[in-house]
């Protein structure tokens, strides 16, 4: 059946509200992985010319992409029948629930076969920026040293995605011996707590970014290296407090797990000063 294509979903007025909490942490879990291509800037041969291009493409792909694709999900059930949709029993399936009508059975089975591998995709990316983490937090000291090294020949961290295939191995089997859920307890939790801990990541490295550059801008703009980075702290730590006070949306749970999934975050900041500052003294002793 024909519906009328309407502008709707972008008023403020249906997005702006008691709902906007859930959108937000709905919203930057999405958007995790941009802040990826400051991660190859190493491997980069201009970094300071491609990165920053890399980022604002990805950032504005991905804007107009959710944007496009999320208002033609709204239109396939309708400005009202979406909202009946998403509380019915089968939320779940409402991506495949109108594709047989407007994309016929092969359409249907594209779409099937394109989770499962962006889903792949993703898993990928993930891995490949955990272990440029790693490499370099082995390579500065703060965990074994052994991790930063990298392949004689491809020059790529392999002993740290030796070790990330060995942990995702070890959850796999723990799932199995368990019984865990292997949607919730394997991918929703441990997502969740991730999307708070990049999350206040950034917040942290934002403000380390203006602290950096007052002592010296270095001959950037003020703008630039003080006035961007300290609005994107200020946005960054409100999406902390959204994801936090919305948490349940991400998690899928409530209670004490969801207290220690948000716990994860700065718990592992502060192991991190203090990894530091031993560290620190261990060098000035």
């Amino acid at each position: 059946m024909a519906r009328s294509r309407s502008l709707a979903p972008f008023a403020p007025s249906n997005w702006l509200g008691a709902t906007t909490g859930g959108l937000m942490v709905l919203g930057f879990g999405a958007y995790i992985g941009f802040e990826g291509t400051a991660i190859y800037a190493e491997e980069a041969k201009d970094p300071e010319r491609t990165v920053p291009r890399a980022t604002y493409i990805a950032i504005t792909f991905l804007a107009v992409f959710y944007a496009f694709a999320f208002w033609c999900f709204i239109m396939a059930f309708g400005v009202e029948g979406i909202t009946k949709a998403v509380a019915g029993e089968d939320w779940a399936d409402l991506p495949f629930a109108q594709a047989n009508t407007y994309l016929g059975p092969l359409g249907l089975k594209a779409m099937q076969v394109l989770i499962v591998t962006s889903f792949l995709a993703c898993l990928l990316a993930f891995h490949n920026a955990a272990a440029r983490y790693l490499f370099s937090l082995g390579r500065s000291g703060l965990l074994p040293r052994w991790l930063g090294h990298t392949d004689p020949k491809h020059h790529s961290p392999t002993r740290a995605s030796y070790l990330l295939s060995a942990v995702a191995v070890v959850g796999l089997l723990a799932t199995l011996l368990f019984g865990w859920d292997p949607y919730l307890d394997l991918g929703v939790k441990p997502y969740a707590a991730g999307v708070m801990s990049i999350v206040l990541a950034q917040a942290i490295c934002a403000i380390a970014v203006v602290a950096f550059f007052l002592r010296d801008r270095r001959g950037y703009s003020a703008l630039r290296v003080l006035v961007a980075p300290a609005l994107g702290a200020l946005g960054l730590l409100a999406a902390c407090w959204f994801i936090a006070t919305n948490f349940e949306i991400v998690s899928g749970g409530s209670g004490t797990m969801n207290v220690i999934l948000i716990a994860v975050a700065p718990v592992a900041f502060a192991l991190g000063v203090l990894g530091h500052l031993v560290r620190r003294d261990r060098v000035e002793a």
